[in-house]
């Protein structure tokens, strides 16, 4: 007897459906690549996610990236990120180190409003 799909813990759905209206909002917003004006496929976070709960779902550490920019950047971080700060500017920077040091409880209310947040700008 074939067992049926496990379902997600709820928590892990919510974050989930979170994360899944970055990249459309980004697209929206900024429809080119921030670092050769292709068309936009990809928002990466400059502040990695397993770095801060905090920052995952802030628009501002989004990049606005094309696949093979995308790539690049994982290929040669530290060449790609001064780039990235050159662009967005220092105090960009700083406000995002900031943030992230910002603790961020991620309960099931967080992740509600989280969600409510997203939905907003992408219908606007």
């Amino acid at each position: 007897m074939k067992k049926p799909p496990s379902k997600l813990p709820p928590l892990k759905r919510l974050r989930n459906k979170a994360d899944s209206l970055l990249t459309p909002i980004i697209i929206k917003k900024y429809p080119r690549c921030l670092l050769c004006s292709m068309p936009t496929q990809v928002a990466h976070h400059y502040i990695k996610k397993s770095e801060s709960n905090r920052l995952r779902h802030e628009l501002d550490n989004l990049i606005n990236l094309c696949s093979n920019c995308h790539i690049a950047l994982h290929c040669h971080e530290t060449i790609y990120s001064n780039r990235i700060v050159k662009i967005k500017g220092q105090d960009w920077h700083d406000n995002l180190i900031h943030l992230k040091q910002e603790y961020c409880k991620t309960d099931r209310f967080y992740y509600e409003e989280v969600i409510e947040r997203l939905s907003k700008e992408l219908n606007k």
